[in-house]
């Protein structure tokens, strides 16, 4: 599958049953393998990278996400009364 075939729309969901709360982010993905722009990016020390990814940088993609929508459930955040929707925010094209 070449690149171009690819959808570039996706959603990230961060789950914490224990509070009952999740974060969703959705937006449009840019997917970089290049070392230059992974290396750039890179938050992580060596150390961790030689633990969490010891063929670094085989296999390794930097996603970087363009947020649409954040949608947030968690304690001391409420929903609407009304319809019980999710607190929200619409990021601007």
């Amino acid at each position: 599958m070449c690149s171009s075939d690819l959808n570039p729309r996706v959603t990230l969901y961060f789950d914490n049953p224990d509070e009952t709360a999740y974060v969703t982010i959705m937006g449009t993905a840019t997917i970089h393998s290049d070392i230059d722009t992974v290396l750039a990016s890179d938050w992580r020390s060596a150390e961790a990278r030689a633990r969490f990814w010891p063929d670094f940088p085989t296999g390794y993609v930097l996603l970087r996400i363009k947020p649409t929508w954040l949608e947030v459930v968690a304690p001391g955040i409420r929903a609407n009364d009304k319809d019980w929707r999710p607190q929200a925010v619409s990021f601007a094209p």
